[in-house]
């Protein structure tokens, strides 16, 4: 079995735009280069993405502090999923629609009816509405 392969930053921008030029298309690209096409879309959806960083003023803000305030806003969400999660568990008399109402109440957590649906469904830990 072959071992995973793992590029840098550079090599992969490059890859990208080289695969977009390839005369003979991404597929073909992607397999002289031996890696998946859903990789190397990935890739493009993030240079993407980021693109317009390149161009940006850097005195308003850094690719790290970019980097910094994306992964904030992952660990805020994994907070909320968390705590909705908790309130699920200690009020599952309640369907999704009431606890989420309850929890913005209580000040809780602030999240909508379908995150609080979602996330406890996924475990079955929440009722439907019948």
């Amino acid at each position: 079995m072959k071992a995973k392969q793992t590029y840098n930053p550079e090599e992969k921008a490059r890859m990208v735009l080289e695969g977009l030029t390839y005369p003979d298309g991404i597929a073909k690209y992607c397999r002289s280069k031996g890696i998946r096409d859903t990789l190397f879309y990935k890739w493009k959806n993030q240079l993407e993405k980021n693109a317009k960083m390149v161009f940006a003023p850097q005195a308003k803000e850094s690719a790290v502090e970019v980097r910094l305030r994306n992964e904030l806003s992952k660990k805020d969400k994994r907070y909320h999923h968390k705590r909705a999660g908790a309130y699920t568990l200690n009020n599952s008399r309640y369907y999704h629609r009431e606890m989420a109402y309850r929890m913005i109440d209580e000040n809780s957590v602030y999240t909508s009816p379908s995150a609080v649906y979602r996330m406890p469904k996924k475990h079955g830990l929440i009722k439907e509405n019948v």
